[in-house]
């Protein structure tokens, strides 16, 4: 048993744990069931792992008797917050239904929302091979920007706006979920680092700067740019590095998008906040048609060697955090590199020479570790396939009554769900392994050859960005793991279950 999560059938307060739906670094959330009112609920339980542990009795308790002090400031603050948030009322943002505290913890009680996440939706579409309307999803985004207005109005900015943390209601609407960067936010001194990397704006990722309302935009726009093209934008850290972020009408079969839409994406993905000055009302009037889009006036440039110090600090946060926080596959095009000047290529071929065992040992490394990945994802789907088959067989052997296969779908639903709980830890630690022991160092090699090289001089810190832009179209593609295993979809065993059982 995982001591870290409450098992089944635990009872806090009025609620009895049916299952765990997810956790992170400052929460876990539970399908509980409501013994007072007899519904499904979801219960969300503050758990800075920073912080605190679990006793084996259920007991949260801080991680060392020194930080007791410190733990309970933190509780107290996200009991503060948590007041804030029992008292919002819109459709658009989840209610919360109580807050209580005990065994040492902090509890949120919400409505179970049973229409599924954006998430899932954009996974069956690309399953099923037709990408979501375009007026659907504009429909979706000013649903969501509706629910951003009001909580913005509030002075609240979520911080974590991404396709999981939107769910729909019955009436197929969405709803913003999961305030836990928010009500963490409150606990000033547990940690900055707590967001998805993702669909993070630079302010977040660097520490650079308080969030604010145009955070929020930046998240929904990485989301807007997923949903509309099913590709990620390019990495928030790489484009702190380098900006080459290919404009979403630019990529195939967006070439029609109402420019509206492409605006509402591109202006919000912009890495200065300056330049992401626009409040949700503003955007929700834009994409319904009762406003123009007017660009702002542009920002002063950042200097390069200012973002590229701030992503450095960064990336040295970003790899002790784990791979949930690190960029996934680049973007689908990149911009015609341009003929290096002969002093910069002179300095390339001299530093791969320096370096010409660490670089000639990449392609063996990264191959090794990907297959780790890859042996996992495997295992994954073959425990998955006899559980499948053992439905099958189930089916085969017993004609069975509508009521009979409700119970078998919940049945191995929640068996292929706690095979998708595992996975997903043994996922993040043979991630985290590839990203600590290989990418890490490797990057460094790519983007601060001066730590790799005795021979160099301040003045080649001039050919500095002509040699990181070669060393990265050369040897980029062993800091990123292939699509498959960077973003697995763990919903096409569940799909097969809807086969088995179709209708019920």
């Amino acid at each position: 048993m995982d001591i870290q999560t409450l098992p089944p059938r635990t009872v806090i307060g009025n609620y009895k744990i049916l299952k765990t739906l997810g956790r992170g670094g400052f929460g876990v959330a539970y399908v509980a069931w409501d013994c007072q009112l007899e519904r499904n609920v979801v219960l969300k339980e503050c758990f800075p792992t920073a912080i605190c542990r679990r006793e084996e009795d259920g007991t949260v308790r801080p991680l060392r008797a020194e930080l007791e002090a410190h733990y309970l400031q933190v509780m107290a603050d996200m009991q503060r917050e948590a007041r804030t948030l029992a008292k919002l009322n819109h459709e658009r943002v989840v209610r919360v239904y109580e807050f209580f505290e005990s065994r040492g913890g902090l509890y949120y009680v919400m409505p179970w929302l049973e229409g599924g996440s954006l998430r899932e939706k954009m996974e069956e579409a690309a399953d099923a091979g037709q990408p979501i309307a375009v007026q659907t999803a504009i429909q979706w985004l000013l649903a969501v920007l509706e629910g951003l207005q009001y909580l913005h109005d509030k002075g609240i900015v979520h911080r974590d706006i991404k396709p999981s943390n939107i769910m729909f209601d019955e009436h197929e609407h969405p709803v913003i979920i999961d305030f836990g960067a928010s009500v963490m936010h409150a606990a000033t001194t547990v940690t900055q680092g707590e967001f998805s990397a993702d669909y993070a704006a630079p302010e977040q990722i660097a520490g650079k700067g308080a969030p604010f309302a145009g955070t929020d935009l930046f998240a929904l726009a990485a989301t807007a740019y997923e949903l509309l093209s099913g590709s990620m934008p390019e990495p928030t850290l790489r484009r702190m590095l380098k900006d080459e972020l290919v404009p979403i009408d630019s990529l195939p079969g967006m070439e029609s998008l109402p420019q509206p839409l492409v605006q509402f994406v591109m202006q919000n993905l912009q890495l200065s906040p300056a330049a992401r000055d626009k409040s949700a009302a503003y955007w929700r009037a834009v994409l319904s048609g009762m406003a123009e889009c007017k660009p702002l006036p542009q920002p002063r440039p950042v200097g390069r060697w200012v973002w590229y110090a701030a992503a450095m600090g960064a990336m040295a946060v970003i790899v002790g955090i784990g791979a949930s926080l690190l960029p996934k596959t680049p973007t689908p095009t990149a911009p015609q590199p341009q003929q290096a000047p002969p002093a910069a290529e002179a300095l390339y071929r001299a530093y791969v020479a320096h370096n010409k065992a660490s670089f000639a040992a990449a392609p063996a490394e990264y191959a090794a570790y990907a297959a780790r990945v890859e042996a996992v994802a495997a295992e994954h789907h073959q425990a998955c396939d006899a559980v499948l088959q053992q439905l099958e067989q189930e089916l085969a052997d017993t004609p069975r009554t509508t009521e009979q296969k409700s119970d078998l779908r919940d049945k191995y639903t929640d068996k292929i769900y706690d095979l998708e709980v595992e996975y997903s830890r043994k996922l993040t630690e043979s991630k985290n392994a590839f990203y600590n022991q290989f990418v890490s160092p490797f990057n460094s090699l790519l983007t601060e050859p001066h730590l790799h090289y005795p021979a160099w001089r301040d003045a080649d810190f001039a050919h500095l960005p002509v040699l990181r832009e070669r060393l990265e179209r050369t040897y980029g593609q062993y800091l990123v793991l292939p699509h498959h295993l960077e973003q697995p979809n763990l919903n096409k065993h569940r799909h097969r279950i809807d086969a088995l059982l179709p209708g019920i």
